[in-house]
């Protein structure tokens, strides 16, 4: 038996789930981030690439889990997780510099 996962860069599934994440992104790049689909693995879990401020970010964490995954869960029902390419050279952001830079105002 193969052990090698099922990697998938196109096709109908690929499709769906970039359509999905491309609903996603503008309410990331009003944050100053982005993402983008990188590849489907064995029909169930997305694999991203966080972009611009959301690299390093201290909240990317939760947008990753409630935002996309949570979304692609619902509009993709085959994916059950996400999964984020991580840049070990990107830089840890503090939490103070983010919370300038969110667009929601903390109560």
């Amino acid at each position: 038996m193969d052990d090698q996962p099922l990697i998938e860069t196109s096709g109908p599934l690929f499709d769906r789930v970039d359509a999905a994440i491309e609903q996603i992104r503008p309410h990331i790049q009003a944050d100053g981030g982005d993402v983008r689909l990188v590849e489907i693995e064995d029909e169930t879990i997305a694999i991203i690439e966080l972009m611009g401020a959301c690299v390093g970010c201290p909240m990317s964490q939760i947008t990753v889990r409630h935002g996309i995954e949570g979304t692609l869960r619902v509009l993709v029902p085959e994916i059950m997780g996400v999964d984020v390419l991580e840049d070990p050279t990107a830089p840890v952001r503090e939490f103070t510099d983010v919370l300038e830079r969110a667009t929601f105002k903390p109560l």
